[in-house]
């Protein structure tokens, strides 16, 4: 009987009034957060307000259950992240695709044309020396190092003029 007597003293002390007081405020807090945190996550991961809704009245209703429904069911990655790799695909598409782009017209042109087939601007040369494909632009050939073999126009003229 004595013990009953301590039990019920303990529980009738200001000293458990304030334990229980705190406890509940601090199950409040930590409700609060985890909507709170929830909010601003599904906001990051998902445009669907339907959605975003649904997830942040979930956890304000079920607390525990809703954190952990939630988890399950987010979507596995941000909107940037999904933004950023989407760029990454992009740029290695760019980078392993064999079609260039014309300087005159800008229309795409297999990586080993010589002429562009809508302009018909000279894109590349092929050098006479190594048969490698190089850029008109350039004087010599960036493979061998040989200088663009006149053609028969080029030394007739030349011929002529002597």
């Amino acid at each position: 009987m004595e013990t009953v007597d301590r039990l019920v003293a303990l529980f009738e002390s200001p000293i458990f009034d304030w334990v229980i007081k705190g406890s509940l405020i601090y199950l409040g807090v930590l409700w609060l957060a985890i909507v709170i945190w929830v909010g601003r996550d599904i906001i990051n991961r998902t445009n669907n307000i339907l959605f975003q809704v649904f997830v942040i009245l979930l956890n304000v209703v079920l607390p525990v259950f809703g954190l952990i429904l939630y988890l399950i069911i987010r979507p596995s990655k941000t909107l940037l992240e999904k933004y950023y790799e989407e760029l990454e695909y992009q740029f290695l598409a760019d980078q392993t695709s064999s079609e260039e782009d014309c300087p005159k017209c800008e229309a795409s042109i297999a990586s080993d044309f010589l002429y562009c087939p809508a302009c018909a601007e000279k894109v590349k040369n092929s050098c006479w020396h190594c048969n490698h494909i190089y850029l008109s632009k350039y004087v010599v050939c960036p493979y061998c190092g040989k200088k663009e073999k006149p053609s028969h126009e080029k030394q007739q003229k030349k011929q002529q003029k002597k």
